[in-house]
């Protein structure tokens, strides 16, 4: 990491709005978290890393040190987690007609409340778990299908898949995501937006899509995700060409493996074809409850 990568990390931040900070991780934090130590902290303050106190009882917003973290590839559990990605991923045929057992628990989010938890599942995982039923025991085991079908898409999508190189990731804060606006400035996507943003852009280039959201599946902790879908025919195939090339970037995915034009099988669990990712999977008294999701691939 040099001088010159913390500037540019620094300076994609300060493309987002001062209002959207929410100010609360200590430098402790920022170092045991993200694996921002004590000289990298003291750079990037001096670079134009933004906070609020002063030198010693300083506070960051946990978004800018996420996106720090993940930019300069610090040692943190998010950069862990893209190691273990790269693994699941280095041998895509594997994943092709594969399936998950999805072990999904809840709890309560504030423990000591008056009267008892009154737990329900969302409409989406009611779906796919075939129940209707509250669920008291707060745990259960569900079968995921995975999008397997293997699809390259033709000439058609190039312009897609150009577009969506011009994107650079950004975890972002929710009104920004779904700012096009935004987007279209800065280029700074995550992939809620970049998936609104595409299913857009490939419609004007006269190609069928729509929004599709779920699950990125490449270990043992799946991710909440968006990507989209092309229709070719009567049916529907799941394109990521901003993910895969953020993947890329990041050293994760071979471009060799996993082209751009290409559906990503295996790796997403679609839930719903509209952009759910803020609605709770499972609630206590309407209010979101803590959830936990744990992955075992399993052959076909």
């Amino acid at each position: 990491m040099t001088r010159a990568d913390a500037q540019s990390a620094v300076r994609k931040l300060l493309k987002i709005p001062s209002q959207h900070r929410r100010f609360s991780c200590t430098r402790a934090d920022a170092d045991r978290v993200f694996g921002i130590d004590g000289d990298l902290m003291d750079l990037l303050m001096d670079l134009g890393l933004p906070y609020k106190g002063g030198r010693r009882d300083t506070i960051f917003d946990p978004v800018d040190l996420e996106n720090i973290g993940l930019d300069l590839h610090l040692h943190s559990a998010n950069w862990a987690s893209m190691r273990v990605w790269a693994r699941s991923m280095k041998n895509p045929e594997q994943l092709e007609n594969s399936s998950c057992e999805m072990h999904i628990s809840w709890k309560c989010r504030n423990p000591g409340h008056e009267g008892e938890c009154r737990f329900a599942l969302s409409p989406q995982l009611r779906r796919v778990a075939g129940s209707e039923e509250n669920h008291a025991n707060e745990e259960m085991l569900v079968t995921a299908h995975l999008a397997n079908d293997a699809r390259e898409f033709d000439e058609s999508f190039r312009a897609v898949a150009l577009e969506a190189q011009s994107l650079t990731f950004h975890r972002l804060p929710h009104e920004l995501a779904m700012d096009m606006g935004f987007l279209e400035e800065t280029r700074l996507a995550d992939c809620r937006s970049a998936s609104r943003y595409l299913v857009r852009f490939a419609r004007a280039a006269g190609l069928p899509a729509q929004p599709a959201s779920g699950y990125f599946v490449a270990g043992p902790f799946p991710i909440p995700h968006a990507w989209f879908e092309i229709g070719v025919g009567k049916r529907w195939y799941a394109a990521d060409p901003y993910w895969l090339n953020t993947l890329h970037r990041w050293g994760i995915a071979d471009p060799d493996r996993w082209p751009l034009n290409s559906s990503p099988r295996g790796l997403l669990w679609r839930l719903d074809r509209i952009l759910t990712l803020t609605r709770p999977l499972v609630t206590d008294r309407s209010r979101r409850a803590s959830v936990d999701l744990m992955a075992r691939r399993t052959p076909s």
